[in-house]
C-alpha cells in the first residue's frame, strides 16, 4: 500500500463515482494507471466497491447483538446457519466474553422485536450462554451501510437459517414481516 494507493482510496471514499481520469488528473498519472491500481486493490481484497444504503433515510432499525457461544463447534454451526441471513449486515468474531457480534437490520419495531424474541432470533439458538442487545438510535458520521442479501429472492419456503416463517406466531399476528428470503415476506427490503 503506497502513497498513491492511499490517495486513490481517499478519492473513492469521498466520491465512489469519481472517474479514473479525474483521479489521475489530481494525482498526475493517467486514468489507465488509476484503473490498473484499483483493479489490483480489488483483486487483492484490499478494497471492495459496492452499493450502500442510507438506513436512517429508509427508517430502518439497527441492533448490535452480542453473543457468548459455549464452544467452537456451536460457534461454527451458528456462523454457517446465518451466513445467508438477509437481516445480518455484518458478523464479527469477538475476543472477549462475547465471541460473536452481529449487526442486524429490521424494517420496523415489530420485526426488530422478532429478531430478539421470535423463532428466527439469534438469541435462542443452541449453545448460547448469554446475550446482550444494543439498539441504535441513529448512526453518526456516515449513515450508509453495505447491502448484504437485502434484495433477497423471496423464493424460499424456509429462511436461510432454517426458521419456518409460515408457522411463526409473530408473522400470523402481524408482529413480524417475515424473512426477506421467503415467499411469505411482507416487507419492502
Amino acid at each position: 500500500m503506497d502513497k498513491i494507493n492511499r490517495k486513490i482510496i481517499k478519492f473513492l471514499e469521498l466520491n465512489g463515482r469519481i472517474s479514473y481520469e479525474e483521479i489521475g488528473r489530481k494525482l498526475g498519472i493517467t486514468g489507465i494507471a488509476v484503473k490498473k491500481r484499483i483493479k489490483k486493490l480489488i483483486d487483492n481484497d484490499i478494497i471492495s466497491i459496492n452499493l450502500q444504503l442510507n438506513v436512517e433515510k429508509l427508517g430502518y432499525y439497527l441492533n448490535l447483538i452480542l453473543l457468548e457461544i459455549d464452544n467452537k463447534s456451536n460457534l461454527n454451526l451458528f456462523i454457517k446457519n446465518f451466513e445467508k441471513c438477509p437481516r445480518i449486515i455484518s458478523l464479527f468474531i469477538g475476543l472477549s466474553g462475547f465471541n460473536l457480534i452481529a449487526l442486524v437490520i429490521a424494517e420496523d419495531r415489530m420485526t426488530l422485536e422478532s429478531e430478539l424474541l421470535g423463532n428466527c432470533s439469534l438469541r435462542t439458538r443452541k449453545g448460547i450462554r448469554r446475550t446482550e442487545v444494543i439498539q441504535f438510535e441513529r448512526k453518526l458520521y456516515f449513515p450508509y451501510l453495505p447491502v448484504r442479501n437485502f434484495l433477497a429472492t423471496r423464493d424460499k419456503e424456509k429462511a436461510p437459517c432454517g426458521a419456518d416463517c409460515v408457522s411463526c406466531e409473530r408473522l400470523k399476528f402481524n408482529k413480524c414481516l417475515g424473512c426477506p428470503a421467503t415467499k411469505v415476506y411482507r416487507g419492502d427490503l
